[in-house]
């Protein structure tokens, strides 16, 4: 970083220009050329643990029996490194975040960082980790981006707060008060369209996309209070195309598949 300096300014006054003056706080953060020295920076990263795992001392992990090797995510200003559950490699990783902070002059927030092992690691291995690494171990990652990130079975309370999204839209709907164009032009345009981000990163459980399908199913036919009205007309026959005859409602299953599909050929378009 040392080949980075801050601009010198000059100011007209009185029809002269004054002498140079450079800034006191350098470059900040809201200034335009700090986005380009991070990913610059966060290049430089990349290559060191690159050449770790090309000299064989850093060992990423498989994410599948078949996947690729994974050693590290980066996305804005938060990282994931994965590496083999050892006290070698972690003072591997140790060394070249220790390495990057010394050249980048940039330092890890530990309060922020969190430690995740397999369950199938000793507890006194995991602790001896944390202890290198310099960062507390949890049982949970939380979420990021508003989605969870799963790393155990998933189950119907995984995604309950995507649930819980659509139905406080309802409830702040009267069904009862609106015709049937629209319940629909809400649920095509709303209700619908609120669970598209989480489609497009992870395979929703059968459960909650039928509960999804069943909230809009209900809130179609004008079903409120729990007192239910009769659905004239099958579900599968509303969610055709309207050139076939439906209504042009998407299914969450099939919506969930179509959203994975055109992530996946994303990734292999490398776009």
């Amino acid at each position: 970083m040392s080949c980075i300096c801050s601009a010198s300014f000059q100011v007209i006054l009185n029809g002269d220009l004054s002498s140079k003056f450079t800034p006191g706080s350098g470059i900040r953060q809201g200034d335009p050329l700090s986005p380009y020295i991070f990913v610059l920076c966060m290049e430089k990263l990349s290559h060191l643990i690159q050449t770790a795992i090309d000299v064989r001392q850093w060992k990423p992990i498989r994410s599948s029996q078949n996947g690729p090797l994974v050693s590290h995510l980066f996305f804005a200003d938060d990282i994931i490194l994965f590496a083999e559950a050892s006290t070698k490699q972690a003072n591997v990783l140790k060394n070249c975040m220790d390495r990057f902070c010394e050249l980048s002059g940039q330092s890890v927030n530990f309060e922020k960082s969190k430690l995740y092992c397999s369950p199938n690691t000793n507890k006194r291995l995991a602790k001896e980790i944390s202890a290198i690494c310099g960062s507390p171990l949890t049982d949970d990652l939380g979420k990021y981006l508003g989605m969870p990130l799963v790393y155990s079975r998933v189950s119907k309370n995984t995604y309950a707060e995507l649930i819980d999204k659509v139905q406080g839209r309802l409830a702040g709907w009267k069904s009862k008060t609106l015709n049937m164009a629209g319940r629909l032009t809400l649920i095509q345009a709303v209700t619908s369209s609120t669970p598209i981000y989480a489609m497009q990163t992870a395979k929703l459980p059968a459960c909650t996309t039928m509960t999804l399908d069943k909230l809009n199913r209900d809130f179609l036919w004008g079903d409120c209070d729990g007192k239910k009205k009769i659905h004239m007309v099958n579900w599968d026959s509303v969610c055709k195309p309207k050139f076939l005859g439906g209504l042009g409602i998407k299914k969450a299953t099939t919506m969930n598949k179509a959203m994975l599909a055109k992530t996946s050929w994303r990734m292999l378009q490398k776009e």
